[in-house]
């Protein structure tokens, strides 16, 4: 391996392959070379074809295969990367099946840079995940050269490997929101029902309608131990939302607030020709020092009915 070659192999990254061979070739896959001082176009491809350097793995349990199942008669392979520069780059190897003495599948052997049956490495999916939540699929296509399938399939795999490999989230906190899918849903149902982690903020889970099955069906799959860890639900005041938190047993310790929009909207409606506007601000701070509590006098707000009905 030539010196230029084993700078690319340190750029490229991967431990146990080396770069056979480089050049690069234009959208119609045409070879083009650089002549004198002059530069390539922008966008022209850089192709690396890569060898390995150590034993094959298999692709299904990741132990070392000896033995060859197939060898030579598969066609090069490419797989997009990362861009260098102004470049689209691929990684170009031609794989080979092994039959692997572990778990006694015969597959494609693994390589170092992509999962098996994908053809963009896993640090461009990551790359193009991240800029996907910070920019529309239509620009991200746009800065990789690639079509809005392929950025999306990108994605999607990289979620997905991102879910596997991190640890499970321990659910202590719940928010629970409708969410209206707006007037030009063709859908049967004109809402979601969206339950989410307040430590981290992410979305859990998300069930079509805002009925008491709706909720009942995610917390059918609640374990006994997961109801013991949760201690909070923030929600609005829906009553479906109660009434399916009441039917659940192992959930009675578990104490339900509402934001403070929700509070202030609800004190603002039902408080209309107050008289008494100290008394008001007194009860929204009584509101909010003290969370709504299920089982033992949970409607705060049947008190100030009743004070309206008197100051009337």
């Amino acid at each position: 391996m030539g010196q230029r070659s084993a700078i690319l192999a340190r750029i490229l990254g991967f431990d146990g392959w080396r770069v056979e061979e480089h050049f690069f070739e234009t959208k119609d896959g045409e070879r083009v070379a650089p002549v004198g001082s002059f530069r390539l176009f922008r966008g022209t491809l850089l192709v690396l074809r890569v060898e390995p350097r150590w034993r094959q793995r298999c692709s299904q349990c990741g132990e070392v295969c000896p033995v060859l199942h197939e060898e030579g008669s598969a066609k090069p392979r490419r797989w997009r990367d990362l861009t260098w520069g102004d470049h689209h780059v691929v990684i170009e190897y031609a794989t080979r099946r092994v039959k692997c003495q572990s778990c006694d599948a015969h597959c494609v052997e693994m390589v170092a840079w992509a999962d098996p049956r994908q053809r963009t490495t896993r640090r461009l999916q990551q790359r193009i995940a991240l800029d996907c939540s910070a920019a529309p699929l239509s620009h991200v296509a746009e800065r990789y050269g690639m079509s809005w399938s392929a950025v999306r399939r990108a994605e999607a795999q990289a979620i997905a490997r991102w879910e596997r490999t991190r640890p499970p989230p321990v659910l202590t906190q719940v928010g629970v929101d409708e969410k209206y899918l707006g007037r030009r849903n063709k859908l049967d149902e004109k809402f979601v029902t969206i339950v989410s982690d307040l430590s981290t903020g992410e979305p859990m889970w998300i069930g079509m309608g805002r009925r008491i099955e709706t909720l009942a069906a995610w917390l059918d799959t609640l374990s006994d131990d997961d109801k013991q860890r949760i201690d909070l639900f923030a929600m609005d005041m829906h009553a479906p939302f109660y009434e399916a938190i009441d039917r659940v047993p192992g959930l009675e310790h578990v104490a339900i607030v509402h934001d403070a929009f929700h509070n202030w909207e609800t004190l603002v409606r039902r408080a209309r020709g107050y008289r008494d506007h100290q008394y008001l601000l007194r009860k929204l701070r009584f509101m909010v020092a003290n969370p709504l509590r299920t089982r033992a006098g949970r409607d705060v707000f049947a008190d100030l009915d009743q004070v309206t009905q008197l100051a009337a």
